[in-house]
């Protein structure tokens, strides 16, 4: 038996027919994990297709790196400070972020050492270099070049 994580619609949770299945609330929508077995086409098409919207590459880094100005932060922190920076529209999930801190490490842009957190754990803690300040100035630009750039597509429409 394969088992999915899925989204689905409260349409078609209705219509799904399952026993022992615990539900999470996230907002409008419902996440399960059910077995393929107990999900018609239309119903996996569904729950396969609803999905989070995607960031345009290389955002997540600049984000980081941007967050990282304000001062020293674990990853959890991180996470926390973009999600209430976009005012809970933006969350990062920790299968993007550690990948993400790392490839940054990796490039020299931030730097990590462990600390003690405020509720006395043990947690890496991010801290931007110059080099990562060069680089966030570097992507900003980018960013921005491209946010214009559909901003006059999307005028022309």
């Amino acid at each position: 038996m394969i088992v999915f994580p899925v989204q689905i619609s409260d349409h078609v949770l209705r219509r799904t027919n399952v026993n022992n299945v615990s539900l999470l609330a996230e907002s409008t929508r419902h996440k399960l994990a059910l077995s393929i077995d107990f999900l018609s086409i239309d119903e996996l098409y569904i729950g396969l297709m609803t999905r989070k919207t995607d960031l345009l590459p290389g955002t997540l880094d600049m984000l980081i790196l941007k967050t990282l100005t304000r001062g020293p932060l674990h990853g959890y922190g991180i996470a926390l400070s973009i999600k209430s920076a976009s005012e809970d529209v933006l969350t990062v999930e920790e299968g993007s972020l550690y990948p993400a801190l790392q490839r940054l490490l990796l490039q020299g842009w931030v730097k990590a050492e462990w600390k003690m957190t405020e509720t006395n754990r043990r947690a890496r803690y991010y801290t931007l270099t110059a080099a990562g300040r060069k680089q966030l100035g570097h992507e900003l630009s980018q960013f921005e070049q491209m946010i214009a750039a559909i901003g006059r597509v999307l005028q022309d429409a």
